[in-house]
């Protein structure tokens, strides 16, 4: 069951744009490779034309507790399943 709610939930996401094109975190085929790619492009470019790079890295410790906070849009019966299926749950 949580399988199918992730996979639809997912889904919902994408089909929203949200996260961001740029996020590699938590999607399917994407790595965080991608961004190490991204920076030695840009880095590249950057040489080859002579011009300045900042780059600037920044770790957010436990960013992934406050998703919950973010509105995302999902609501109506799959908002009240997901709820419901994780209501009143122990390990």
């Amino acid at each position: 069951m949580e399988k199918m709610i992730v996979r639809r939930l997912k889904w919902f996401l994408e089909y929203n744009n949200f996260p961001d094109i740029k996020q590699s975190g938590f999607r399917e085929r994407r790595r965080t490779t991608d961004h190490i790619l991204r920076l030695h492009d840009a880095v590249q470019k950057s040489l080859a034309n002579k011009h300045h790079l900042l780059a600037i890295f920044i770790d957010l410790e436990n960013a992934y507790d406050m998703v919950n906070k973010i509105k995302l849009g999902i609501n109506g019966n799959m908002f009240n399943f997901v709820r419901a299926f994780l209501s009143n749950r122990t390990f």
